[in-house]
């Protein structure tokens, strides 16, 4: 694996030699994956197992083939070096109108009342009450992920801005106790954010950072407000020796590596193709209908090394349908709509675009946690930039600049 982690690097350092940036396609995919990587490396839980030569080698695949795309496209286009990232080559901007997010708003708030009604309460309501309903319980079958979509992008989209609006889909977040939901939104945010922002990066390097503690902290508590500090520690079997390690760093911790121990048990038990397609699409589609179009799998294996930690890389369901090929069809794929994205943003500082990539980067971001371009609450985001974002008003481009 030393060798993946010095090819990682040379993918990052070069990426930023030629781009002078740290939110490039490359470096984002390239940095999650050394980062996983290395801590896998560290080996810090007794459920770790050393990887195996097929895992591995889906490894390699999916850092090829996502990079080959990307320096391609590096090399047939111009380099990114202007000290202002946006231009806007005209003296429109691409954003939702207020109209647009009132109306988005109170769909919002009307489905979230509904979903309340049907439910018959919310998580934390259960959890504060000592229910025995759970996050799972909650929601209309079919329409909760599409709810949370919307929620996710809205809440991304005014995260930075002035108003109350943020503290609405956050606090969603929190009543449903969606870890899911609460992450994509700061880290689509804090994406967008900085990428149509004009501030140079050393000044919102502190912050970002800051945000990060912050972020890991929130996700331990309410992990820990879910699951149970002792319970966490007990399930996750560390080491004795990193005892001095703090639980919010072995929540990450947890769900990064164990999520890529659960891929090698898998790998161990198949070669994959065996469900051609089937498992992605019923990951993909409600199963209402999945049930339908009598989408069936053909092969399911239980690979979890803990029942407790269920994620599992973007990997299980893609190399259950198509084995090795398809990991690397994946992620050649990703690369494809990450400088897709990319270059219509870098091109006239389109912010549908900005938005669009920013939950690209999110997806990426979360490749060692699931599969987000197979989920749908995620994926609906994709179809909500293009309805919610629109040409707007000319307007003078110091000024529009100015207000990103």
């Amino acid at each position: 694996m030393f060798p993946l982690l010095i090819l990682l690097l040379i993918f990052i350092v070069a990426d930023f030699r030629l781009n002078k940036k740290i939110f490039t396609p490359a470096i984002i995919f390239n940095g999650i994956f050394f980062v996983t990587l290395f801590l896998y490396y560290l080996n810090l839980s007794y459920i770790q197992q050393p990887l195996s030569a097929d895992t591995k080698g889906c490894l390699w695949l999916s850092v090829l083939a996502y990079n080959f795309v990307v320096f391609v496209y590096y090399l047939t286009h111009a380099k990114i070096r202007k000290d202002d990232f946006v231009h806007f080559n005209d003296f429109y901007t691409f954003g939702i109108s207020n109209d647009a997010l009132f109306i988005a708003r109170l769909v919002v708030l009307v489905v979230f009342f509904a979903e309340v009604v049907y439910s018959r309460g919310f998580p934390l309501m259960w959890k504060l009450t000592g229910s025995s309903l759970t996050y799972f319980d909650f929601g209309i079958p079919s329409v909760n992920g599409a709810f949370c979509g919307l929620v996710m992008i809205l809440g991304a989209y005014t995260l930075t801005q002035k108003g109350v609006d943020k503290y609405i889909y956050i606090g969603i977040g929190v009543l449903i106790i969606s870890r899911q939901v609460i992450v994509s939104i700061v880290i689509e945010g804090l994406v967008f954010k900085l990428i149509t922002s004009r501030k140079k990066i050393k000044r919102l390097f502190l912050k970002l950072f800051a945000l990060a503690v912050v972020g890991i902290t929130a996700f331990a508590i309410i992990g820990n407000f879910r699951t149970g500090t002792e319970d966490f520690l007990k399930v996750g079997q560390f080491k004795p020796e990193y005892d001095y390690i703090p639980v919010s760093v072995k929540w990450i911790y947890s769900y990064m590596c164990f999520s890529l121990s659960n891929f090698d048990n898998l790998v161990s038990m198949t070669g994959g193709f065996e469900n051609f397609g089937a498992s992605s699409l019923n990951e993909l589609f409600p199963s209402v209908l999945t049930d339908f179009l009598h989408i069936k799998q053909n092969a399911e294996y239980y690979y979890l090394v803990s029942p407790n930690f269920t994620a599992s890389t973007c990997y299980p369901e893609i190399y259950l349908d198509f084995g090795m090929f398809g990991i690397a069809l994946h992620c050649f794929f990703i690369a494809l709509i990450a400088v897709w994205s990319f270059e219509n943003f870098t091109k006239n500082g389109n912010v549908k675009y900005a938005m669009i990539y920013a939950v690209i980067v999110h997806n990426i971001l979360m490749f060692f946690f699931n599969n987000m371009f197979l989920y749908l609450p995620v994926v609906s985001q994709f179809v909500y930039a293009a309805l919610l974002f629109s040409k707007r008003r000319t307007v003078d481009a110091n000024r529009l600049s100015e207000r990103l």
